[in-house]
């Protein structure tokens, strides 16, 4: 019966250590010329977006696992180029393509097809859209009379500069929740800095500072329904992947271990998990691996696809635990989607608990 004790204990310490056992699987890439894919966004449908090599050039692509990856084109009259950047889950895609006017922000869906939004007034002809939520609302930078700037656009008010925190006017807006919170960075008068900002209030952006112990610097790439924001930011250290709430401020997250001081939060899910990037023992000082953050069990790496360099970063997630990115591999650069091999921790956790009752159950009747 000791034996029976034992095992449950080793079981249950087991799976409590355990968050994601991800295996990362290639999305292929656009048929026609070299085998180049990346991977920028996931709706918790599993679509995924984010561009390729395809025999017109840089293509944005949207993936299905129904009907595998496929084009969506470009902007009429540039030069072929488009990147598709953020997803929502009416699966409108937004990005930048090459067009008649220059590099312009775009909006895509089945039904209308790729539609450019235009720019700001006063600058040079630019603009890129880097993310949109399930409101249609959309954010990215755009060139302004007072450089490239983060705006918000919207079906019915067109593009709008949001502000900046007091510099130079220069930033950019990267992801916005269903609550209209904006994130991103601005030249602030103490440097580059990450902000937050409603576009339904009439508050000003508000910067969230940096990791404390280097030279000032941080920006904001992701933040989810509870305003959680992923965050990069210089610190004692080095560059760290960094999370901030209203409650806590910012916070690191550390790094992988074994490679140079260096990591970058890229997207946050409404768990409060973020994905992104670190030097790691695999990795080395001069490439960089995928990784995998849970606020209880703490980073994991990703890998990479086999038979390349090693050589992955993760880009986003979606709120069943899907992760996307670009992994070295057999055939080149290729996007990749992980899929979990092990329940989420609450199942693995319950699962445990029952295992370890029954166990004990047994012994105590013997």
């Amino acid at each position: 019966m000791k034996t029976v004790v034992l095992f449950a204990v080793f079981v249950y310490a087991t799976i409590t250590q355990s968050v994601v056992t991800a295996a990362l699987i290639g999305l292929g890439d656009l048929p026609g010329d070299t085998y180049l894919s990346a991977a920028y966004g996931v709706n918790n449908n599993g679509q995924v977006v984010g561009r390729a090599q395809s025999s017109n050039g840089i293509e944005a692509f949207l993936w299905t696992n129904g009907g595998g990856m496929v084009g969506l084109g470009d902007l009429s009259g540039g030069n072929f180029l488009s990147i598709a950047n953020a997803i929502n889950g009416s699966g409108q895609v937004v990005g930048q393509a090459s067009g008649t006017n220059g590099t312009e922000a775009f909006i895509w869906d089945n039904v209308n097809g790729m539609q450019a939004l235009g720019d700001l007034p006063g600058g040079n002809y630019y603009s890129v859209a880097m993310g949109i939520n399930n409101a249609g609302q959309v954010v990215g930078q755009s060139s302004s009379a007072v450089g490239n700037v983060p705006f918000i656009w919207d079906a019915v008010n067109g593009m709008r500069v949001i502000g900046s925190l007091g510099g130079d006017g220069w930033g950019a807006a990267r992801s916005i929740n269903d609550n209209g919170y904006v994130v991103g960075w601005s030249n602030s008068t103490n440097g580059t800095e990450a902000f937050i900002w409603n576009s339904n209030l009439n508050n000003p952006m508000a910067g969230l500072g940096d990791l404390s112990g280097g030279s000032f610097y941080s920006e904001a790439f992701s933040v989810n329904e509870h305003n959680q924001v992923a965050v990069y930011s210089l610190g004692a250290l080095g560059g760290e992947a960094a999370i901030w709430n209203s409650a806590n401020g910012l916070q690191g997250i550390g790094e992988l271990p074994g490679g140079d001081y260096y990591s970058v939060a890229q997207s946050i899910n409404e768990q409060g998990q973020i994905v992104g990037w670190s030097s790691s023992a695999e990795s080395g000082s001069a490439y960089k691996e995928g990784f995998f953050w849970d606020p209880e069990y703490g980073m994991q790496a990703l890998g990479d696809l086999s038979g390349g360099i090693f050589n992955s970063s993760a880009k986003a997630l979606n709120d069943l635990g899907q992760v996307v990115g670009g992994s070295s591999g057999a055939f080149g650069s290729e996007a990749f989607i992980t899929q979990s091999s092990v329940p989420e921790p609450s199942s693995l956790l319950l699962w445990g608990t029952g295992l370890l009752s029954l166990l004990l159950f047994r012994w105590f009747r013997h």
